[in-house]
């Protein structure tokens, strides 16, 4: 993955170089989000848990750099993994306890989709201001897929007791309907070598923000919109995983496919308070990913914010300048114990 990543920034870094425009400003970024209510981030990834809203799971990673040029018109490359799971409160709590024999007899309706994603990205973003008060950013990105990961898997999973020694027995059955550029379910070991994933794509971003008055601002973002990527080959795999018993798997041809990726949503509202010369304010944000959902309360100060995420029980601590971005936000200090944890780091530096 990093092999890619320099490749990618250096020749980024060439061709701004060799343009014959000046570029004014020129940064990097990289950010990382994981969240899951069922999940802990330890090495052992059985432990899962059931709750209320125990029902999904994702990741997203990106870096890449970027030159604006003309003041209001953005260039840059970006790298991007995103894997988001779905899956019921059955699921969990059936796996969650399936290792340590301690799922109680009965029988459990089992669900899960997986969609994952990795590609390249080249994007533009152009900034304007329509009326008074108002800007607003759109962004178009150009993908290269490069792996995917679509899967959905139903089934059953049995819980019986051993009339025998009084033990509990187990077994599952899943279904699988597999699309995949590397195969991470299933070890194949027999049957032709699966082909290389390819397909293009896009997506699109959309910023707005507005000047209500002289302390209050809100602003509205919507990220990675039309989030598609077509791929012109990919593998397929369908037929079942069973255990204890053995199942049949079914391969076919690589086949094309249109994979759709979820979109986030941000609503935010900022009100500066007046404290003499100290530039304080209060910000509300809610945020919205597929099944995740967060309402983040919070002040910030000379560029030092402090958040709580009032539905996940998060926390967020961040610094912002004109130059420098930092967050940092969890539910547990030790990465072992957590379900939700985000890192966001970017830079730029003037050229002019």
């Amino acid at each position: 993955m990093y092999t890619g990543i320099i490749s990618i920034v250096s020749i980024f870094l060439l061709s701004v170089f060799t343009l014959n425009i000046q570029a004014l400003e020129v940064g990097s970024y990289f950010s990382s989000k994981i969240s899951s209510p069922a999940i802990n981030f330890n090495a052992d990834s059985s432990h899962w848990s059931s709750n209320s809203r125990g029902d999904y799971a994702y990741g997203d990673a990106r870096v890449g750099s970027w030159f604006s040029v003309g003041g209001n018109i953005t260039l840059g490359v970006e790298q991007r993994l995103t894997h988001y799971l779905t899956f019921t409160a059955e699921t969990a709590e059936f796996y969650g306890a399936l290792e340590s024999n301690e799922v109680p007899v009965g029988i459990y309706p089992l669900s899960l989709r997986i969609n994952s994603a990795k590609s390249n990205a080249l994007f533009v973003k152009y900034q304007f201001y329509p009326v008074d008060d108002l800007s607003v950013e759109i962004s178009a990105y150009f993908l290269k897929g490069l792996s995917s990961q679509q899967a959905v898997i139903s089934g059953l999973g049995k819980v019986l007791l051993n009339p025998t020694n009084s033990e509990s027995a187990y077994s599952y059955k899943y279904e699988l309907d597999y699309l995949y550029g590397r195969n991470k379910l299933i070890n194949t070991v027999f049957g032709p070598p699966p082909v290389s994933a390819k397909g293009y794509g896009h997506s699109f971003d959309l910023e707005m923000e507005y000047i209500i008055n002289i302390s209050l601002s809100a602003k509205l973002t919507f990220q990675d919109v039309f989030n598609r990527i077509h791929w012109s080959q990919v593998n397929y795999d369908n037929g079942c995983i069973a255990r204890p018993s053995a199942c049949s798997l079914r391969e076919t041809e690589a086949r094309s496919d249109t994979q759709s990726l979820p979109y986030s949503l941000t609503a935010a509202l900022s009100h500066a308070l007046d404290y003499g010369s100290q530039e304080t304010s209060a910000h509300i944000e809610f945020v919205k990913l597929a099944r995740h959902e967060s309402i983040w309360l919070g002040l910030n100060s000379w560029g030092l914010g402090g958040y709580v995420d009032t539905l996940n029980e998060t926390f967020k601590l961040s610094y912002e300048s004109e130059r420098l971005a930092v967050k940092w936000a969890f539910d547990d200090v030790n990465y072992n114990r957590a379900n939700h944890w985000q890192i966001t780091l970017g830079a730029s530096w003037p050229v002019l």
